[in-house]
C-alpha cells in the first residue's frame, strides 16, 4: 500500500498508527471480495522476522463474528511464533 492509495501522508499515517496500536491490519480495499488480514511476528530482540497473513472470500464469512474468528485465529498463530522465539 503506498500514499497514492490514501490521497495524503496524514491519512497515511493514520492508518499505520492504527496498525501499530491494534498489531495486525485488515487492508481496507477490496474489503466486498475478500478479507485479508496481516501481522508481524518478531525475533526475541523485537525485530521484525515475517510477516503472517490470511485472505479469505468473504462469501465464506457467515457474518462480523466470523470474521472475528478469523482474525483471533491469526493472532494466536503469531503469538506462538513470537513466544517459539523467546523459547532459543
Amino acid at each position: 500500500m503506498g500514499m497514492h492509495l490514501w490521497g495524503s501522508r496524514a491519512k497515511l499515517d493514520a492508518f499505520l498508527s492504527e496498525i501499530r496500536v491494534q498489531g495486525y491490519v485488515v487492508t481496507p480495499f477490496d474489503a466486498e471480495v475478500s478479507l485479508r488480514v496481516a501481522a508481524p511476528v518478531f525475533d526475541v530482540d523485537g525485530n521484525y522476522r515475517a510477516g503472517l497473513g490470511i485472505s479469505i472470500a468473504t462469501s465464506q464469512l457467515k457474518d462480523e463474528k466470523a470474521k472475528c474468528d478469523a482474525i483471533e485465529v491469526l493472532m494466536k498463530s503469531v503469538e506462538n511464533l513470537n513466544s517459539k522465539q523467546d523459547n532459543k
